[in-house]
């Protein structure tokens, strides 16, 4: 799949599911904190839902939901900031930045956790644009933090792929009518149904990062 990298200038990499390997932190919060609140939801579902609070959280009284979401934050924030990376996607980041291209990490996670991750990777060096949820209005599948790195980077949308695990990223990727990958390894099989995510049109799916070679 060589065609892959010379037929982009600027790589869009979406975060937890993407380059950390998060879900399972992410689903274990939102599981334990629903079930607090006496709301039952199957893993698989809080999977689907990852990356919008309001549906995550969905079953949880109005009341109560800004103290759900902390909740969850403070339950999974800690252990974000050093969960492993995926295998072969630092490796990937390097070459690309050998080969002078552009890249943008856009993600709905918070700045303060981001930096972390960053930091205790060794990755800042990596990311000429790192757009969070702290940095947008509107999240994925808006195609906001898409657009954005678009005019940062001075890059028409053609020449740019974004990169991600789920739904949201593959529906900003074509709300901005841009290229995507979905990053599909065996581990995600047990969240997201293949089929629905193809409906989604992504140019490449791959399960390892060894596949962009």
């Amino acid at each position: 799949m060589s065609q892959l990298i010379t037929s982009y200038d600027a790589f869009l990499f979406d975060c937890d599911g993407t380059i950390l390997h998060t879900l399972d932190i992410w689903i274990d919060a939102c599981d334990t904190v629903l079930k607090n609140h006496g709301v039952h939801v199957s893993r698989q579902e809080i999977g689907a839902r990852l990356g919008q609070w309001e549906l995550m959280l969905e079953g949880i009284p109005e009341d109560k939901f800004a103290q759900a979401q902390q909740e969850v934050a403070a339950i999974a924030h800690p252990q974000a900031a050093t969960a492993p990376l995926y295998p072969g996607v630092e490796a990937l980041l390097a070459r690309l930045k050998t080969q002078h291209k552009k890249l943008a990490l856009i993600t709905a996670s918070d700045r303060e956790v981001i930096d972390l991750v960053l930091a205790h990777h060794n990755l800042v060096e990596y990311f000429d644009l790192v757009i969070t949820g702290s940095d947008i209005t509107a999240h994925k599948p808006d195609p906001e933090g898409i657009l954005l790195a678009l005019r940062t980077f001075s890059i028409p949308n053609e020449r740019a792929i974004m990169i991600g695990d789920s739904d949201k990223d593959l529906g900003a990727a074509k709300n901005a009518d841009v290229d995507s990958v979905l990053f599909y390894p065996e581990s995600h099989k047990i969240i997201h149904q293949k089929t629905y995510l193809e409906s989604f049109g992504p140019k490449y799916v791959i399960a390892d990062w060894a596949d962009f070679a």
